[in-house]
């Protein structure tokens, strides 16, 4: 296979990255387990006493260290990346980012703030995130909206899905190490992406104020569960039906059944939650998101992750207006075709480093599906729907070539793919 340009000798970091809080070394695992702000271990004792001061720890992948801030979740503390800061990184490194470029930036998205300042990322959005009565001179019906479709294309700012994938991207979900093999589960997921939220503002409100995501279930934390998910509900109960806020809803559906009216929604660890759709919505949806639905009925390990606006009755059940879909592997990591499960699960076996590219509002054909961090230079991967004639493949070696990265292309009519690029030579990811 082509390359853009030849690799270099440089010795490569370590993949399993280590953390300095002073004069004091802290293990890899803090940045994605935590350490609980009550442990009697010296991490712990050093964490609260650092957190107390204000310090900041540093990521020993290279040097200099990339700065680091400590965030706090429950009552546990994360090590987490300085937004922007992902390309001062070691590639082979879990928090390492490309620098944004053509080639792996396929719509301009709002720069995430630390949450260790005051500073927070204003949102502009394409859907309301309230039920207003309708206008006499509006018709019911625009061709210009579709509650399914992933962007209003005459409108500037996000759409639910490209709202749904910034929040992904700002959680660094779209990552992947072999370090977070059996670590990823949803109790790690959802509180990514709550961390993620509470760095955006939308209309001059946090986020969080509005953005539901169920707590992992637990039977002995079950009716606190419910106290705590009553509670963030009621102040969205109707009591008329225009006029009202609306939620955002993150949530991963486990089942569609029919109901007395439409269908409802049922969503893993939120089992207690009625969530409601109209039979015209899951019909758009259906539509809309056929492969997603076909993707995850052949691969039973996969996620089906729902962002909606919804409205809350006075009986507290949860009615959809608007929604989208991604789906995502067993390891979270989203994917939109059969070769892109493929080839996430083939990286995922065989250890290697990489960055999933997540593409909401455009196909753009010159950006790559995942780019490989564990190369020399990073290594970006195409899936081409058929053989490349020489305009294409030029075209893919030029664009890959002005981001500095190798490249490969993979096709899903090949009967066999190409191997993979192979570690860059000391590179242990184990």
């Amino acid at each position: 296979m082509h390359k853009a340009e030849k690799r270099t000798t440089m010795k490569p970091p370590s993949p399993e990255p280590r953390y300095r809080m002073g004069a004091t070394i802290l293990a890899s695992r803090i940045a994605e387990s935590g350490v609980s702000d009550k442990g009697n271990g010296a991490w712990a004792q050093t964490i609260r006493s650092a957190a107390a001061k204000g310090q900041r720890p540093n990521c020993l992948c290279t040097f200099p260290n990339p700065p680091m801030y400590l965030c706090r979740f429950d009552d546990r503390y994360v090590i987490k990346r300085m937004p922007g800061t992902g390309f001062l990184h070691a590639a082979g490194c879990l928090h390492y980012q490309p620098r944004p470029k053509p080639l792996f930036n396929a719509h301009p998205t709002p720069s995430a703030p630390s949450r260790g300042t005051n500073e927070t990322g204003n949102l502009k959005l394409t859907f309301d995130l309230s039920k207003r009565p309708p206008r006499c001179l509006v018709p019911a019906t625009s061709s210009l909206t579709d509650p399914t479709t992933a962007r209003l294309s005459t409108l500037p700012g996000l759409s639910l899905i490209a709202l749904l994938q910034l929040l992904w991207q700002s959680a660094d979900l779209h990552h992947w190490h072999p370090a977070f093999e059996g670590k990823r589960h949803w109790w790690t997921v959802r509180n990514r992406l709550h961390d993620a939220a509470a760095r955006f503002r939308v209309k001059a409100q946090p986020l969080l104020d509005r953005l539901y995501i169920p707590e992992a279930f637990s039977h002995a934390q079950k009716q606190a569960i419910a106290s705590r998910q009553k509670a963030f509900l009621q102040p969205f109960r109707a009591q008329r039906q225009v006029g009202r806020e609306l939620i955002v809803m993150i949530a991963e559906i486990k089942d569609i059944t029919p109901a007395r009216y439409g269908f409802r929604l049922f969503c893993k660890h939120a089992p207690q939650l009625a969530v409601f759709i109209n039979q015209n919505l899951l019909n758009r949806l259906k539509r809309h998101h056929a492969s997603a639905f076909a993707l995850h009925q052949a691969h039973p390990h996969t996620h089906l992750m729902m962002i909606a606006t919804a409205g809350i009755t006075l009986q507290d059940a949860v009615c959809i207006e608007q929604c989208a879909l991604m789906l995502v592997t067993q390891h979270w990591l989203p994917c939109a075709s059969e070769p892109e499960v493929r080839l996430l699960e083939g990286l995922v076996q065989q250890g290697r480093l990489f960055v999933k590219k997540l593409d909401s509002d455009c196909r753009d054909r010159q950006t790559p599906t995942v780019l490989l961090t564990d190369t020399r230079p990073p290594t970006a991967l195409f899936i081409t729907e058929t053989a490349l004639n020489p305009a294409r493949r030029q075209a893919l070696a030029d664009t890959a070539h002005q981001s500095g990265f190798a490249w490969r292309t993979f096709s899903p009519v090949e009967t066999i793919w190409p191997e993979l690029p192979p570690l860059e030579p000391g590179h242990d990811t184990g």
